[in-house]
C-alpha cells in the first residue's frame, strides 16, 4: 500500500493524488528520491482504476510500477512502453493523448522527452513530467507550462506547491 503525507503549518495529514494534481512535475537528480516518489504517484493513480500511459528510460521504474500496481499491470488500460524506445513511445503517446483519457507518465524527462514527443504531450492536463528537470535541454517548455502540482526532490522529500496547498510530501509503502 502506498500512502502520501503532506506537513504544512506543521502539521502531518494523509494526502491522496487524484486528477486535480496533473499537470504534475516532479524534479529530483540522482539520489533525490524524484524516482521512487513519482512512481509511486502515478501508481496510487492505476489503483484508483485510471489509464496510464508509463514511460521511462530504465526497465528498474517500469519494475517498481508493476511491482507497485501488483495485477492491474495486466489491465487494457494500463500501457507500458519498453524502456528507453523513444520511437515505440512516440506512437503510443500520438496514438493516446487525443483521446484524452490517459495519465501521461514521462519518468527521466531530461532525456526522454524529445521535441517531438513534446509537442504531442504539451497540451495534456493529464501529464506527469519526471526527471532532474533543471538539466532538460527543454527548460524553457518546462518553465513556461502551467503545472497545478511541482513537486521539488531533495534528500528523499518534496517541496510541495500547489493552488491549494503547500509543504512538504513523503511518501510510504507498506
Amino acid at each position: 500500500m502506498i500512502k502520501f503525507y503532506l506537513n504544512g503549518n506543521n502539521q502531518e495529514q494523509p494526502i491522496a493524488f487524484d486528477l486535480s494534481f496533473l499537470p504534475m512535475m516532479i524534479s529530483g537528480g540522482e539520489g533525490s528520491g524524484a524516482s521512487f516518489f513519482s512512481v509511486s504517484v502515478v501508481s496510487s493513480l492505476a489503483l484508483q482504476g485510471l489509464p496510464v500511459l508509463f514511460y521511462s528510460l530504465k526497465p528498474d521504474a517500469r519494475t517498481l510500477f508493476e511491482r507497485q500496481i501488483g495485477t492491474r499491470k495486466d489491465d487494457s488500460d494500463i500501457i507500458m512502453v519498453e524502456s528507453g524506445n523513444a520511437e515505440l513511445a512516440q506512437k503510443a503517446f500520438a496514438e493516446l493523448v487525443p483521446r484524452g483519457e490517459h495519465i501521461l507518465f514521462i519518468k527521466n524527462a531530461e532525456v526522454t522527452i524529445t521535441k517531438e514527443l513534446l509537442l504531442v504531450v504539451e497540451k495534456s492536463d493529464k501529464l506527469i513530467l519526471s526527471g532532474d528537470l533543471n538539466a532538460s535541454p527543454l527548460q524553457k517548455y518546462i518553465d513556461e507550462k502551467e503545472f497545478a502540482t511541482t513537486i521539488i526532490m531533495e534528500n528523499r522529500k518534496g517541496y510541495f506547491i500547489n493552488n491549494a496547498r503547500q509543504g512538504i510530501v513523503r511518501v510510504e509503502e507498506s
